[in-house]
């Protein structure tokens, strides 16, 4: 790499996808204890929302996620889960905060702008 080069890193950040897109879904553990279907999607203007379906205890979902050995070693699992179903079940939702994920050429943008003030 050249003097004052930069090294851009893109995770997740595919060009295909659409408003809508579910990028991934799982079950939580919070430190609370409550189970969460945690739903993250893409909007308008590539940002990035996590939706958290808050599971009754004692609804059939909760009962066998929490008996899923992965879930009880990790806290957490991947799994894509039938959304319809999850909200039978939902006793709350919460509304992640949204994050923008810049595009290559905004990356670039900022990175610049970084290592300018930097050297300023």
């Amino acid at each position: 790499m050249k003097p004052k080069g930069v090294v851009i890193l893109e995770m997740d950040n595919r060009a295909d996808w659409k408003t809508g897109t579910i990028v991934s879904t799982g079950f939580q553990k919070k430190p609370d204890g409550k189970i969460i279907y945690l739903v993250e999607t893409f909007t308008t203007k590539r940002n990035h929302r996590a939706i958290s379906y808050i599971l009754d205890p004692n609804g059939e979902i909760a009962k066998k996620v929490s008996s899923d050995s992965e879930f009880q070693e990790k806290g957490y699992k991947a799994w894509e889960y039938s959304l319809q179903k999850v909200k039978k079940e939902t006793i709350e939702i919460r509304q992640g905060v949204s994050t923008h994920w810049s595009t290559a050429k905004g990356c670039i943008h900022y990175s610049r702008k970084a290592v300018l003030r930097k050297f300023r």
